[in-house]
């Protein structure tokens, strides 16, 4: 072998050593749906029978799982006192995607729900009916609400997580809205007002 191939093989050989091949990463946060880093969580991927990682968030509540096969992953997060997360990853050849991972805060009995209510109006103040008005969680999109405004452009949502969410507004012919809201973790939970304003959209566009 030439001394060219055998470094071309050293290099090949360590790269498959440490994982900087063409396998793919996984990167993420593990937070609480109020934004804030929730450290030593147990972050797991498991593929079939025989293929598993795992890892533990730093006080960042970052992670990084690597040297993966490409394909369907089961990727599942514990930490004591919040509810298990599970959700199946894909991960094509090579790929590094990041995740962020929200924990819902485990509960023993049942809580007061976050309300949040509002209007839908034009710029004129003209009230919008058959609005489509959705409540998502930030960092766990499966925590959502969804309503309709009524004749006079109201709505009303319920959630029952305290956290972060996107409040979006939309109905076609005008240009969708959305907002950062809070429902904080309080007792008795306030009641949430917000208004949207829906521009409509020009001729053409």
């Amino acid at each position: 072998m030439s001394r060219a191939g055998w470094l071309a093989a050293c290099v090949g050989l360590a790269a498959s050593i440490d994982g900087t091949g063409t396998g793919a990463e996984l990167r993420g946060r593990v937070l609480t749906l109020l934004g804030d880093p929730l450290a030593g969580a147990s972050v797991s991927l498991e593929k079939g029978l025989t293929e598993r990682r795992s890892a533990v968030t730093q006080q960042d509540g970052t992670f990084f799982l690597g040297a993966l096969t490409p394909g369907q992953w089961q990727l599942t997060t514990r930490l004591a006192g919040f509810a298990e997360e599970s959700r199946t990853v894909s991960l094509p050849e090579a790929s590094s995607p990041w995740i962020d991972i929200g924990l819902v805060v485990f509960k023993l009995t049942d809580i007061e729900p976050c309300e949040f209510e509002g209007m839908v109006r034009a710029p004129d103040a003209t009230a919008i009916e058959g609005t489509s008005v959705s409540l998502i969680a930030a960092f766990n999109d499966r925590i959502r609400a969804t309503a309709s405004t009524d004749p006079a452009g109201r709505y009303r949502l319920r959630v029952e997580e305290p956290a972060q969410y996107v409040l979006y507004g939309f109905k076609p012919g005008f240009s969708v809205t959305a907002i950062v809201v809070t429902c904080q973790p309080l007792l008795p939970r306030p009641r949430i007002r917000q208004d949207l304003t829906l521009v409509p959209l020009r001729p053409g566009r």
